[in-house]
């Protein structure tokens, strides 16, 4: 009779486990690669451009993915995010018709920073809700002249579930890049760095 308790007593034991296991969620590792989309049109026509990166966020994990062990399950980032910007940004002013260098000493330079890359799940096991945002800015300069500019995105997200590394990945790459692309769209920027 003790026994059969004690089995009784254990084999709730282990499933009130496993129910407490299934609320967590393994902290994810994302890949950034934005993708900037661009208009065809050759205003670089050639000239170089000093183009570095910066990231500036305060905290290098992007969120956590909520439910009540939400601070061990972080979203973080996999990849070098400066590179992944210098990497996307030099790839769009190549197909502008710039040279992109990193190393050029020339005036015409620019700078691109990430100043906010979040990623927040409401504190609710049951909640499938995603909130996401990110700020860019940039700087340009060219012969003691300046243009500044900041770009913002915000997004939510109802999944069906609770989303996965690869849909948040796909996420996460798609307001970035979105942002990235405003850059690009912007005709005071193009217009600055083409004079």
């Amino acid at each position: 009779m003790f026994i059969n308790y004690c089995i009784r007593r254990g084999a709730v034991f282990l499933s009130l486990l496993v129910l407490l296991a299934g609320c967590a969620y393994s902290p994810q590792m994302i890949t950034v690669t934005p993708q900037i989309a661009l208009e065809t049109g050759m205003p670089g026509q050639g000239r170089m451009i000093r183009v570095s990166a910066v990231d500036h966020r305060q905290n290098p994990v992007l969120g956590t993915l909520g439910g009540i062990y939400g601070d061990s399950s972080s979203i973080g980032l996999a990849n070098d995010v400066e590179k992944a910007l210098l990497a996307s940004v030099s790839d769009a002013l190549m197909r502008l018709g710039f040279v992109a260098d990193p190393s050029y000493q020339g005036d015409l330079r620019l700078v691109v920073s990430l100043d906010e890359l979040v990623y927040s799940c409401p504190d609710n096991v049951y909640s499938n809700k995603v909130d996401m945002r990110t700020v860019v800015s940039i700087e340009a300069s060219r012969a003691g002249s300046t243009y500044r500019n900041s770009y913002r995105s915000k997004a939510d997200k109802r999944f069906v579930g609770h989303p996965d590394q690869a849909e948040n990945q796909q996420q996460i790459n798609a307001m970035l890049s979105d942002t990235l692309t405003r850059v690009f769209k912007d005709s005071g920027f193009i217009d600055f760095i083409s004079q």
